[in-house]
């Protein structure tokens, strides 16, 4: 997969933020949001992530648009789901 440039990880746009304590509560709604948005996307074409987390969602600053990236671990799912472990193995 190919993504447009973005400045940042989420993880490290909340970290250059930190002196503000709590972040824009428009900010906070507009990415979780756009996050939601992604995964219900995602699930509705039979992908599922496995590994979200704020350094694997890319932020574009200028525009305020987040987008989720790092699908390693994802896996093509259907009905019934079958089970998954709920650890990650990391080398």
């Amino acid at each position: 997969m190919i993504f447009e440039y973005c400045d940042t990880d989420l993880k490290k746009y909340i970290d250059k933020r930190s002196h503000l304590k709590v972040l824009p509560k428009q900010t906070v709604q507009s990415f979780l949001y756009q996050m939601l948005q992604a995964v219900a996307y995602m699930h509705s074409h039979g992908v599922m992530h496995r590994d979200l987390k704020p350094q694997n969602i890319l932020v574009n600053e200028k525009d305020g648009i987040c987008k989720i990236a790092d699908l390693g671990l994802g896996r093509a799912f259907s009905v019934p789901i079958k089970s998954y472990t709920h650890e990650v193995q990391e080398n």
